[in-house]
């Protein structure tokens, strides 16, 4: 059995062990390793002492495929991670001469001072290689198995970008639930354990929930990397809750998860991106090859007959390979790249911003498969046409704005003036 990819995280700051900051950061990496199949078996937080530190990072490096610290690489006395991780790897620490020069020329274009504190953002452990931080500049590095990040929550996000493409990827371990209202967790647990006994490699646990008199009730959760195994825990948790008199809620979060983790993804919104972009030539290319007036952006089916029957047989074809070709992964790789952008730079909002850009996909893979008939002489479905068209042409234009304003926002981030302070 191949073993698991895991993972542990750090985190360094004696505001942390206060009280005065929460931990977000945690939730954060846990959940961008998830679609990596990656599991995150412990988290530490320690104070800002260099042996505490050291520690810390030499016993998680040992014990888990990859570490996670964040906090204590800023300007200010107390940062003291990357002296602390030069330490635990037995390696000398500097200047990085290309990390100086990138945050004196932003200092200077914020004609702000790069001092001498600010200056010791740049002192990288020999042998590491760098994290890029595209909303305040100042990097983080990975040394070995261990990668260095900032405290900043939103910091910590705009790194993880640079991280994705370093990881082994493991076997992902999905979830599923069910829940039961007016459950009692004590009345579960025999059968849980039996249950948990009987399936090897499948953790089961229980969570109960009371938000009010009238709405409580216990949550089953049931992990595991066997997709099959998992299925039967199920069926097993459904008859469970039924037998307690109980109609089991169904719910299965873990799959859009792991869509949203893979569409906010650096690299699939570049590709989808490019994709986006290169297929927009190719269309104005081959619209201009064969002179084309195209029916893509008309609803009305009388328009549509007096535009098809304008064409010669050559542009009919030519339109009708054109729509097979290009236009089948066109909606795919626009809509992929809208939604991508919205779930990326719109937090909370952004769901619901990205809910355009999904609705768009299947309304013009419907309006390419008409049309596809419609060039081939078959008018039984144009009175879809006119209904998907003006579908399209609605959600595309909101969805092509908010990734717009997106692409503004990564943008400023990378380029921004900002305190890297």
């Amino acid at each position: 059995m191949t073993a698991p990819i895991t993972a542990a995280i750090c985190l360094i700051g004696d505001e942390l062990l206060s009280g005065r900051t929460r931990d977000i950061n945690t939730q954060t990496i846990a959940r961008f390793l998830a679609p990596y199949g990656i599991q995150v078996r412990e988290v530490r937080i320690v104070s800002d002492e260099t042996d505490h530190i050291v520690g810390a990072v030499n016993a998680q490096r040992a014990t888990y495929t990859y570490v996670f610290t964040t906090g204590g690489i800023g300007p200010t006395h107390d940062d003291i991670t990357a002296d602390a991780i030069a330490a635990a790897f037995g390696v000398e620490i500097g200047e990085h001469p290309d990390v100086a020069k990138m945050l004196a020329e932003r200092y200077a274009e914020m004609d702000t001072e790069f001092t001498p504190a600010r200056r010791r953002m740049a002192r990288i452990p020999h042998g590491a290689s760098l994290i890029e931080n595209p909303v305040s500049g100042a990097p983080g590095f990975q040394t070995g198995n261990v990668f260095t990040l900032a405290g900043v929550p939103k910091i910590v996000e705009g790194m993880l970008g640079d991280i994705g493409h370093r990881l082994q990827t493991g076997a992902v371990v999905e979830s599923v639930t069910v829940r039961g209202s007016d459950l009692r967790e004590g009345e579960l647990a025999e059968a849980l354990r039996s249950l948990s006994d009987a399936y090897e490699g499948i953790s089961i646990g229980s969570y109960p929930w009371f938000r009010t008199v009238n709405d409580h009730g216990v949550a089953l959760i049931a992990r595991g990397t066997d997709e099959a195994l998992l299925a039967e825990v199920q069926m097993k948790l459904v008859e469970l809750v039924t037998a307690q008199g109980v109609e089991p809620e169904i719910l299965s979060g873990e799959q859009l998860r792991r869509m949203r983790g893979f569409l906010t993804d650096g690299r699939v919104i570049i590709g989808t991106g490019l994709a986006f972009l290169g297929l927009t030539i190719a269309f104005g290319v081959w619209i201009q090859a064969y002179d084309l007036h195209i029916i893509d952006e008309i609803s009305d089916p009388e328009q549509i007959r007096s535009v098809v029957a304008a064409m010669s047989a050559e542009q009919r074809s030519a339109h009708w390979w054109m729509t097979l070709v290009l236009d089948y992964f066109y909606p795919l790789a626009y809509g992929s790249f809208f939604a991508g952008m919205a779930l990326r730079f719109f937090g909370k909002a952004g769901p619901w911003l990205a809910l355009p850009a999904l609705i768009c996909i299947p309304a013009d893979v419907i309006e390419n498969t008409v049309q596809l008939f419609i060039l081939s002489g078959d008018e039984s479905f144009i009175w879809l046409k006119a209904s998907m068209t003006p579908l399209k042409l609605a959600t595309f234009i909101p969805a092509a704005i908010i990734a717009l304003i997106g692409l503004g926002i990564a943008a400023y981030r990378r380029f921004g003036r900002k305190s890297a302070a």
